[in-house]
């Protein structure tokens, strides 16, 4: 199930123009904890920490986000010319939904994600999105660990992950 949305969330998304490789940074003022997981507020622990943004004539920098979705605590640089920005706050995304029942499999995803694609195209050509997305119990790194050969593990390894706020509960 699809839906066209706004991309709420703090983040950047870049698209390398050589390999096309993702790159999620972190706005400015997104707190996480230790970990990486954000957090609402920056509470008063030498753990925690405040992310940065900076961007300048050729380059930018930022925390970056893993594909698992923990946000780094080291600040790293990019060239602009190596990178092309394809998402941040307030983009077009397609939302997703999987139905409880359905069949998980890749196949069966990567074909969804095709008619969603020829859907929007065809009906909603004026909405002009770069990515899916969703806020799931599904992406939780933790099913991995627990059921490593499920098609929910096999799902996450094909995504990027982004973390949401208190998702460490």
């Amino acid at each position: 199930q699809y839906e066209p949305k706004i991309f709420n969330k703090p983040f950047r998304i870049y698209l390398n123009k050589r390999n096309q490789s993702l790159l999620c940074l972190a706005e400015n003022l997104v707190f996480c904890d230790q970990k990486g997981l954000m957090i609402d507020t920056n509470v008063n622990d030498k753990n925690h920490f405040a992310t940065v943004f900076k961007e300048k004539e050729i380059n930018f920098s930022g925390h970056v986000i893993s594909k698992k979705g923990y946000v780094q605590r080291e600040l790293k640089d990019y060239l602009k010319a190596d990178w092309e920005q394809i998402a941040n706050h307030g983009a077009n995304y397609i939302a997703f939904h999987i139905p409880e029942g359905s069949k998980l499999t890749l196949d069966n995803l990567n074909a969804s994600f095709l008619e969603a694609n020829a859907f929007f195209n065809k009906y909603l050509p004026e909405f002009q999105y770069q990515l899916f997305g969703t806020d799931s119990w599904i992406f939780d790194d933790q099913i991995a660990e627990y059921l490593p050969e499920s098609n929910i593990a096999k799902f996450q390894q094909c995504v990027h992950l982004l973390p949401i706020k208190n998702g460490n509960d």
